[in-house]
Formats: structure tokens, sequence, C-alpha cells
């Protein structure tokens, strides 16, 4: 039995680069549409959750990462 699991927002699966970050899609009525991003990050307030780019440091690599963020960006 197949089930359907419809999500409020989401991004693509596909590898990600600072451009892709603004294909995000949001379930309106019964079809998503696409959010048109100025920015490389998305809030989400029904999670109070961010999903942004942040380039830096991290187990001795430095590139750009893809981080969940709070409200106040930590």
């Amino acid at each position: 039995m197949d089930e359907t699991f419809q999500l409020q927002t989401y991004s693509s699966d596909e590898v990600l680069t600072a451009s892709d970050l603004n294909l995000f899609f949001t379930l309106q009525a019964d079809r998503y549409t696409e959010l048109n991003l100025q920015t490389p990050g998305f809030w989400m307030p029904t999670l109070e959750l961010g999903l942004g780019l942040w380039r830096g440091r991290y187990h001795g690599m430095e590139r750009l990462w893809l981080r969940w963020y709070d409200a106040t960006e930590n």
C-alpha cells in the first residue's frame, strides 16, 4: 500500500550549491509552488528553524556547508 506524505516545505535532494538553495517549494492547497528566495537561506516559522549556507571550517575541512540555524542564526 502506498502512502502519501505531504511536506509543508521541501528542497531538492540533488547536490546543493549556493545557487541551488534558492530551490525551495511550499505546499499551497494541494500543489507545491516554488519560492523565490533572495538570500541563501530559508526560515521555516512552523519549525522555528532555518536552513542556510555557511562557509567555514568543520572537522578540518574548509568549504560551504548546508546547516540548520535558529532564530538568532546559531
